[in-house]
């Protein structure tokens, strides 16, 4: 079996595939396996493409985990809290805790991310969301995040504002692009198992995760580094050969294949499926794969974008940096750190400083990068143009974190040790409106051996996350089992969530409450108008006494939560 893609997608789908005898090979084009948990290396060190975090829900990860030999408990660390940050508010961190979970809601609905009844609409637009089931699947894949948002009748304007920036954060699309399906299936996956909100890898994923997977697989599967597959034959209802080069000398070579697995990014796959095989391009009876499945072309649509990171390293340690993920309040680039802990030290701190809006830099960086690699596809050298566009794109970024944590730009700054990591080849997967139409399926009937994995597959999982790279990775790796029906089946765990009536039920019994935080906002607002009041964020008239309330509105909604619950499961039973 060939595996095209050395993401996790791929890297799962050939571990279950080598566990029941198959033998697999990966083509991978980029200089390391793992994709987007893969690393860079700079003075030494790896350092992640993208700082992740990985929720407790994923539970076909931590299976995959426990398979190459990582404890959960040992070689990852809990994290309960993430934190917001406004500028002139350092080191006043506004603090969420295990989001969704309920013997932390009143604290969150107090945090001061946004006003309290706004943070109560904002949970209560979620619960909206989930709410919906999959009965209003159409409904929900046909509209945007922000149009399910503007069109309750609850919403705000901070409510609205407070969804767009934690998407646009965390994703890095804004939430009038983003499916709002999707953001419902992680919503309601999360809420069923809130606690802890994250886990993060000790050390550097690609050290601390891919090389233990690939030692799984090293002696049992042949990977291939630095080589693109740039074609794809298909004859008599079947994938016959493939061609590929690799980077650094350039000649295609074709080979005949058994069964492929594209796992693959959408712009990759957009190229590979109208492509034949190198031997049978001047060929004009060679089909390519769209020739059997011409709806595939519509994978050209499905978007992916950057998410560039600006390591830091600064000669002296800041204080009172925490390490939870912490994002910056109304940023420029929508800005969003953590501190490196591993490389950070008692003398020196070292931050990952994520910019999701990679377009709004006022640098001209990809077009740099693009005229810098050669016609081989590879960029041997740093041009002195890219290098200085490369600095160029690290210091708006360091000027806008200033605004909101204090130090001083070239004296406290080790610049040797600094660098910024553009991702332009480790882009990330959009929930775009209308993407789930545009997915692949695992695997069509019209060509027998040909499989799809990767967050351009359909599966259940729909957000573009780790869990569901590996899930459809175990998707691939399943149909082709299946076709062996003597090999035992490739097991897939699918995430729990309440159950849609036990959820449509409290919304009705809060929807009451709703109603009034709307009334409290709008009166809070002509208030300040009227009267030119600017109280601090978070701070509204009689916040005591509701603080007393929502407390025992909290106890009283959990006691009913947790009878309605269980009545539910024993209903079940």
């Amino acid at each position: 079996m060939t595996v095209v893609g050395g993401g996790i997608a791929g890297l799962t789908a050939a571990l279950r595939l080598v566990e029941r005898g198959f033998d697999v090979e990966v083509f991978e084009k980029g200089p390391l396996m793992g994709g987007n948990l893969s690393g860079v290396k700079h003075g030494g060190a790896y350092y992640d493409v993208y700082p992740h975090m990985f929720a407790e829900w994923f539970h076909n990860f931590w299976k995959l985990t426990e398979d190459i030999g990582l404890e959960k408990h040992k070689h990852f660390e809990r994290r309960r809290d993430c934190g917001f940050l406004a500028p002139g508010d350092f080191p006043h961190y506004r603090v969420c805790t295990d989001i969704g979970a309920f013997r932390t809601g009143l604290k969150n609905l107090s945090s001061g991310v946004i006003s309290l009844p706004e943070m109560f609409l904002a949970n209560y637009t979620i619960l909206d969301a989930i709410a919906r089931g999959d009965a209003d699947k159409e409904f929900l894949e046909n509209q945007t995040l922000n149009d399910f948002i503007v069109n309750r009748p609850y919403a705000t304007r901070g409510v609205t504002h407070f969804f767009d920036s934690v998407v646009r954060n965390v994703w890095s699309i804004d939430s009038y692009l983003s499916s709002a399906l999707a953001y419902q299936r992680f919503a309601k996956y999360q809420f069923r198992e809130p606690s802890p909100l994250c886990w993060v890898l000790k050390g550097n994923s690609y050290e601390n995760f891919v090389v233990p997977l690939l030692k799984a697989l090293n002696s049992r599967a042949n990977m291939h580094i630095n080589t693109e597959v740039t074609g794809v034959t298909v004859g008599d209802g079947r994938v016959t050969r493939i061609s590929y080069k690799h980077l650094k000398k350039g000649a295609e070579v074709d080979r005949d294949v058994d069964g492929l697995i594209i796992a693959s990014s959408p712009a990759s796959l957009g190229d590979l499926i109208f492509t034949p095989a190198s031997k049978d391009r001047n060929n004009a009876d060679a089909q390519s794969i769209v020739s059997l499945l011409p709806n595939l072309a519509n994978v050209r649509r499905l978007g992916s974008d950057p998410l560039p990171v600006l390591y830091v390293t600064f000669k002296r340690k800041l204080a009172q940096i925490p390490s939870y993920y912490v994002a910056l309040l109304n940023s420029k680039y929508s800005l969003t750190f953590v501190q490196i802990e591993e490389l950070s030290g008692p003398k020196k701190t070292v931050l990952a400083v994520a910019a999701s809006d990679f377009d709004a830099l006022p640098v001209r960086l990809k077009e740099a990068l693009a005229n810098a690699i050669d016609d081989k596809g590879i960029m041997p050298t740093l041009s002195s143009q890219v290098k200085r566009e490369l600095k160029d794109a690290a210091h708006p970024i360091l000027k806008e974190f200033q605004r909101y944590v204090p130090f001083k730009l070239e004296e406290d700054i080790d610049w040797d040790k600094t660098f910024f990591q553009p991702n332009l080849d480790q882009k990330l997967f959009l929930n775009e409106v209308g993407s789930q139409r545009w997915t692949t399926e695992v695997s069509y009937p019209e060509i027998n051996n040909l499989y799809f994995a990767g967050n351009s597959c359909a599966n259940s999982i729909m957000i573009a996350t780790v869990e569901s790279a590996v899930y459809s990775g175990l998707q691939a790796a399943g149909a082709v089992v299946q076709r062996h029906r003597h090999l035992d089946a490739v097991s897939i765990i699918d995430p729990e969530a309440y159950p849609t009536p036990l959820l449509f039920a409290w919304k009705i019994m809060l929807a009451p409450y709703a109603a009034l935080a709307k009334i409290w906002v709008e009166a809070d607002t002509l208030l300040k108008d009227t009267m030119g009041m600017r109280p601090r964020p978070g701070a509204l008239p009689g916040a005591r006494a509701v603080s007393e309330i929502g407390r025992s509105l909290e106890t009283a909604i959990i006691e009913w939560w947790k009878a309605a619950d269980s009545f539910w499961r024993r209903s079940e039973r």
